[in-house]
């Protein structure tokens, strides 16, 4: 699972292109096949959107370890969303990852 929430547009745009949209692209979802060790098919999903103002680093942590939930839940795989011990990882904000 990953989530991209900017306030920059191209990044939307760059991330979204070739996605039917009727007026501005706000974000997109994409998701793909991968097979885990062990020959068990999962999606992986990365939603990408528009926001006017980022969200404050601990409800960005909650949209995200929430969404992790969601999508497993979908699948016939054990949840994998506190196997990391809540880590989750911010790679673009130059941040320490929040537990």
């Amino acid at each position: 699972m990953t989530l991209v929430v900017t306030e920059d547009r191209q990044v939307v745009l760059d991330a979204c292109h070739g996605g039917l949209a009727f007026g501005p692209v706000l974000g997109c979802q994409r998701s793909r096949e991968v097979v885990l060790p062990g020959g068990q098919s999962v999606r992986t999903v990365t939603i990408v959107r528009y926001t006017d103002a980022l969200p404050s680093a601990l409800a960005f942590a909650i949209d995200l370890h929430e969404l992790c939930h969601a999508i497993a839940s979908l699948q016939a795989i054990a949840d994998p969303c506190h196997e990391d011990g809540g880590l989750i990882r911010e790679a673009a904000s130059g941040r320490p990852p929040l537990r």
